[in-house]
């Protein structure tokens, strides 16, 4: 009898161990921890590299990485390289013989919204990649000789030179503005000479020439693969913690955890718990998850904008790449959007902007129906822009965002140029251990258009591999009804684009409709995620399909320009127009994307979507850009006079000047 009780002792004890162990582990799968934000430092790539802290005057030698804090001062001597790491965000490279000073910087590397990077240029140069802000309140700027570039995400580098600096942009838009008060738009692939009150004394397109901008674009690909593998083994971490729980188990211990917390313990558990499922979501992407991952969103309160910012970090590096699923990436992105109706709408041209790096990214499959939905999205946003419920200055934000996809787009329309001296390198700067002065050097000569037919690189026929895999749709906007035409391409490290669509496997979501070799024709409306398949690679795309066609208005009655800039212009100047068309029911409607562009003297004016270019000439010179629009078989055209004040510096006709124009 007493051993039967003793028996049954154990068997007790093991069963209320067993349970004890059991509800531990049960319990374990509910504790979570969100993760940290990263930091912003400075790190040493090549000594000599100093520095000092705000309202301190010695030099201490930078040995290994430290915490950047606001009003840091960095150089760097002969040879020496430094960097400063913007958390997972992005870098900005200093050369040698530079020096900075970070007036503003953000608490952490996250880049949350509201976050402000200012850096002064004391001497040098620099070059900057930042993944795309994600709100009005949100940009960087580089100072140098009073000229101010600012920028919400971009590749661009700055050099101070004597007498002014200059500015080169491999990506995006940087919006250069001087003590003058004169404002500049550079685009991808241009490069600025700006004098010390921000005029511009020559804009360019970026040439082969230009190794400056070719080594850091090569840095910046290499940057950014590494930060995209950092941020893969990130959320595997955060996967794996979940790899072996039974689903239901998982979403009971969760549950169980919220249901004891309260305050700001839920806020933080229900952001651990949606930043771990949205792990999950990019790993495997099941139904469950996302079902959960959308209950705790509603629950984290103000981390949601660290969600965001952490999705779209690892959306902007896979479309940069090609690596991972884009489309998937880009669509938690706006799952996530602020509830801010300014910050929702900005979001919304980030996406276009997202597309324009698409096209841009494949010069050699630049469908010109995508080039007119692009357009066409551009000004639609515009045009809502002004009934928002939003500030006068969020709106003036918004509208410069679509200034600055227009001219992204203008930048199809290529220029005629030929070779020119690459952009300048900065004096040997003096040893190391003795303070860095502003580099002292001539100016560069005043670079003007050569009125020739432009150069034609050399066609690459055997590239070596392929950076990535791009796949385009045309049209990607369409009726159900209507097919659209797939073609992959691989793009080299040259940035050549080869057409890989006959040896492409191409497939699309179940029961969206049929495909046939590259022609998808879709049975359903809504959005429908494409792949294609080559060489063990896979990109996607996204077509968005409606049921009917629009309804056409009233009928086109008129067309007029409509410019917000100065219709008289000095040398290498820029002005800003819309055209604006008049129907027989007096309503009116912006169709400066949907409109032929032509000039009577190209020699003279350059125009593009939105914005005409004036070249220099020795005397007061007259042209007019003539905009013609068609809709429903009716043709209305528009003309308006540019007047070209003569060149300051050609007060005579030098050489370098044919008649009155000048180079």
């Amino acid at each position: 009898m007493k051993n039967t009780r003793i028996r049954w002792g154990i068997v007790a004890a093991i069963a209320i161990i067993l349970i004890v162990l059991a509800f531990a582990w049960f319990w374990s799968l509910g504790e979570a921890q969100a993760g940290s934000p990263p930091s912003i430092r400075i790190e040493s790539v090549k000594q000599p590299v100093e520095w000092h802290h705000a309202n301190e005057i010695a030099w201490l030698t930078l040995n290994d990485a430290t915490v950047a804090q606001a009003g840091d001062t960095i150089r760097t001597g002969e040879g020496g390289e430094a960097r400063i790491v913007w958390g997972d965000r992005g870098t900005t490279r200093l050369d040698a013989g530079s020096e900075i000073t970070l007036e503003t910087i953000p608490e952490d590397g996250s880049l949350n919204p509201g976050a402000k990077i200012k850096i002064k240029l004391e001497s040098g140069r620099i070059w900057s990649r930042v993944i795309k802000l994600l709100d009005l309140g949100s940009s960087m700027q580089v100072e140098s000789s009073a000229v101010v570039a600012t920028v919400r995400g971009t590749s661009f580098g700055a050099a101070k030179v004597a007498g002014g600096a200059e500015f080169a942009v491999t990506e995006s838009v940087v919006d250069v503005v001087g003590s003058s008060g004169t404002r500049t738009l550079l685009r991808d692939n241009q490069w600025g000479d700006f004098d010390q009150s921000g005029s511009p004394k020559n804009v360019r397109e970026l040439l082969s020439s230009d190794t400056w901008a070719t080594l850091n674009r090569e840095a910046d690909k290499r940057e950014e693969r590494d930060e995209l593998s950092t941020w893969r083994k990130r959320l595997e971490d955060r996967a794996s913690s979940l790899k072996n729980a039974p689903a239901f188990l998982l979403d009971a211990s969760e549950s169980f955890h919220l249901a004891l917390a309260n305050g700001d313990r839920k806020q933080t558990l229900a952001s651990a718990y949606a930043e771990r499922r949205l792990a999950r979501i990019s790993t495997e992407n099941r139904p469950q998850d996302v079902a959960r991952f959308r209950t705790y969103i509603t629950l984290t309160g103000d981390a949601r904008s660290r969600l965001l910012g952490d999705w779209h970090g690892l959306a902007a590096l896979r479309g940069r790449t090609g690596q991972g699923d884009v489309a998937v990436a880009r669509t938690w992105r706006t799952e996530l959007a602020p509830a801010s109706v300014p910050n929702r709408a900005y979001l919304n041209a980030v996406a276009i902007d997202d597309r324009i790096d698409d096209f841009l990214a494949a010069p050699g499959a630049r469908d010109q129906t995508i080039l007119e939905k692009l357009r066409a999205d551009i000004d639609t946003f515009e045009t809502s822009i002004d009934p928002l419920v939003a500030d006068q200055t969020e709106k003036s934000g918004l509208h410069r965002k679509a200034e600055a996809l227009r001219i992204r787009i203008e930048g199809v329309r290529e220029i005629p140029i030929v070779e020119a001296p690459p952009i300048p390198v900065p004096d040997v700067p003096p040893p190391a251990g003795i303070q860095i002065p502003d580099p002292v050097k001539r100016p560069p000569a005043l670079l003007k258009p050569v009125l020739t037919a432009p150069v034609t690189a050399p066609v690459i026929t055997k590239p070596v591999g392929y950076q990535r895999y791009q796949l385009l749709a045309s049209p990607s906007s369409i009726v159900i009804g209507q097919s659209v035409k797939l073609s992959m391409f691989g793009i080299t490290a040259t940035g050549q684009a080869d057409d890989l669509t006959s040896r492409t496997s191409f497939s699309a979501a179940a029961n969206s409709g049929t495909m046939s070799g590259n022609i998808f024709t879709p049975s359903v409306a809504g959005t429908i995620s494409i792949s294609g398949s080559v060489d063990g690679k896979i990109a996607s795309a996204s077509i968005t399909v409606t049921k009917t066609a629009p309804v056409v208005g009233t009928a086109l009655k008129g067309l007029a320009f409509q410019f917000t800039g100065p219709t008289v212009m000095g040398c290498s100047a820029y002005t800003a127009f819309k055209v604006i068309a008049s129907y027989t029911d007096g309503k009116t409607a912006d169709v400066t994307m949907l409109s032929k562009l032509s000039v009577t003297d190209p020699k003279l004016i350059y125009v593009g979507t939105g914005s005409v270019m004036s070249f220099c000439t020795v005397d007061v010179a007259k042209a007019n850009v003539i905009a013609s629009y068609t809709e429903n078989q009716v043709t209305k055209s528009a003309s308006e006079v540019i007047t070209v004040t003569k060149d300051p510096g050609a007060l005579t006709a030098p050489s370098g000047c044919i008649g009155r124009y000048c180079w």
